[in-house]
């Protein structure tokens, strides 16, 4: 029996807000009408998230007679893995510099004062990152998983290009710290950058030492982080207990659930 009331339907983002929580915030929020190159140098974090065995499944998928089916549903595949973990890198205030075909780069920027207490919110993250996803099991018999590498220090980024088209490079020692690091790590593992390592809590982590002046491998918490401050606009609830950064006045599920639609391609 019709009743006169309509069901409420939840506001949608505009696709611009959607694809600029996969864009770098320098791009997003620089001025318009911008030609000459524009540098921004801050410390930061950095996290470099490496994707093991999608080389494989996409051999796998290249034997099949449909290809172009198999490689629709390839793409489905890694869409719906990566987008779990940038959820998680978004939840934790992270900015998305890079999404490859097989993994992604974050970075977080902070004062010098707070650096140490930031490098121990990107280890959560990567500790609860590797703990929920770490090994993804697909139905054709290959899994992936994760490498995860995080090195911190000065950060710059250049945006070069016009209004049509733009470019943005992110250089620094840190940069090649955080591949090093990457290329380091064995499946399921998180290693920090030496230099990432001398700047962070020490005495939080359970580690080893990789190689000396080089990298350490994080096994863990010694002494668990009680609280770990976050920007004050963080509301709403993510997988893992961690928070979207969302404006007080949005849902952050709703949100996030329009960016995963763009992932996803749906």
């Amino acid at each position: 029996m019709a009743t006169g009331e309509r069901e409420a339907v939840p506001p949608q983002w505009p696709v611009e807000a959607r694809l600029a929580a996969l864009l770098p915030d320098l791009l997003v929020f620089r001025k318009p009408g911008g030609s000459e190159p524009e540098l921004a140098t801050a410390q930061g974090v950095l996290l470099g998230v490496h994707v093991t065995g999608f080389t494989a499944l996409m051999d796998r998928f290249s034997l099949s007679c449909k290809l172009e089916h198999d490689m629709d549903k390839l793409a489905h595949i890694f869409s719906y893995y990566i987008s779990d973990i940038v959820e998680h890198v978004l939840c934790f205030g992270g900015d998305i510099l890079n999404i490859t075909g097989n993994g992604l780069l974050a970075l977080w920027t902070v004062e010098q004062n707070q650096l140490s207490d930031i490098i121990t919110l990107v280890a959560k993250c990567s500790l609860e990152i590797q703990e929920k996803f770490g090994i993804y099991h697909t139905r054709e018999g290959q899994d992936l998983q994760l490498k995860i590498g995080l090195s911190a220090g000065r950060i710059s980024q250049v945006i070069i290009g016009d209004e049509q088209r733009q470019y943005l490079l992110v250089i620094g020692r840190d940069i090649d710290g955080v591949q090093l690091a990457q290329r380091l790590a064995q499946a399921n593992e998180i290693v920090l950058s030496w230099n990432c390592w001398k700047l962070c809590e020490q005495y939080m982590f359970e580690v080893e030492i990789m190689r000396e002046d080089e990298a350490v491998k994080v096994g863990g918490w010694s002494h668990p982080p009680n609280v770990l401050k976050r920007p004050s606009y963080y509301t709403g609830q993510c997988s893992g207990g961690a928070q979207h950064q969302t404006p007080p006045t949005t849902t952050g599920t709703l949100f996030w659930r329009e960016v995963r639609d763009i992932l996803t391609g749906r």
